[in-house]
Formats: structure tokens, sequence, C-alpha cells
């Protein structure tokens, strides 16, 4: 029998589109049809990876008509960051507002994933985040962890431009999420 979980698609403006890419690679199925509205949280499918089927969610921010259906069908195979979807923001906003690069970019300062790898914001599951918005952080001090192949390695505040003290503005990344090597994970102020 399947395990299903949850995931979110990741999510990058284009000028008046919103792409939705996919967060793992693996088959997709039950893809929205060109046309049907889409708002934040709603189903996008089926990821299968490795014979695990996990539910693909549309992300915070992400609203509109679908324009553009990946190989224009309903089912195939993607790799990570595929462009799953492209959503056309003329068609009405669902409520929210609409995100600029979603997870992949940050106004100002931010730090950033030293590498690609899933990203986990506590130390254990049981235990706080390492850090929260609002918190102040100093340079070295551990803000998350990255795990590639079942090695953990603590993400450091620390990064070009960063000041010696920062306080955490936004949490730009989910518990879990896998992420690719400079993308943002804690915009400062």
């Amino acid at each position: 029998m399947k395990k299903t979980n949850e995931l979110t698609a990741r999510l990058v403006r284009k000028g008046e589109e919103l792409w939705l890419l996919s967060p793992s690679v693996g088959a997709w199925r039950g893809a929205p049809t060109e046309g049907a509205l889409l708002s934040p949280g709603e189903s996008l499918g089926l990821l299968e990876t490795l014979g695990v089927s996990r539910r693909l969610l549309v992300p915070a921010g992400a609203h509109g008509r679908v324009v553009f259906v990946h190989e224009g069908r309903r089912e195939s195979a993607v790799d990570y960051a595929t462009v799953l979807l492209k959503l056309d923001l003329s068609a009405g906003n669902f409520g929210g507002d609409i995100a600029q690069d979603e997870g992949l970019s940050a106004d100002g300062l931010a730090v950033r994933a030293p590498m690609s790898g899933r990203v986990f914001i506590k130390p254990a599951p049981d235990k706080p985040a390492f850090v929260s918005e609002g918190d102040t952080v100093t340079k070295g001090a551990p803000v998350c962890l990255i795990e590639v192949m079942k090695t953990f390695s603590r993400v450091p505040y620390d990064g070009p431009g960063l000041p010696a003290e920062g306080k955490i503005k936004r949490v730009l990344i989910e518990d879990g999420q896998d992420v690719s090597k400079g993308d943002p994970l804690f915009e400062i102020e």
C-alpha cells in the first residue's frame, strides 16, 4: 500500500504569470486542465516518487487561470523544478497578496542555501525551530539544517552582505522542503 503525504509546489513569478514548479522528481498524475481556476491549498494531483504518492498542493500566493500544463498532459514524468503549470494573474485574485518569486527570492538581505537538499527548521521533530520571525541572530549561529543523502549539515547565519547581527524578517521555507543551492531561506532586516 502506498503512503500519501502532502507536498507544496514551488512558486515563481514571471511577469504576468505564476509558474508552479515540481518540488521533487517523479510521476505527476491528475494535473488540472488548461482553463481551470486555482487558488492556494487546492490539489494539483499526485506526485509519485519511488512508489510513494504525495498529494501536490497549490502554494500560498498562487492563484489564477491555468494557461499551460507540462507536456499538455494530465500525466507525465517530471524532474525537480520542472515547470508544471503556468497561471495567468489576470484571471483575478482569489485572496491574499501575489507572491514575488515566493520561496525563490527575497527582497533585500537573505540567508541562502549553501547546497541543494532538504531543509529542516528544527533540530529534531520534538524541538522548537532554530529561529523564528522576529528573532535576532549573530554570525555563525545555526538557523536550520540541510539534509543530503542522510547527512545533516547545520546552516549558519552567514553570507555576503549580511551584518554581524540581523533580525529574521521572514521565514521563506517550510520544514521538509527541498531547496536548491542559492535559494533564500530567511529574509533578514
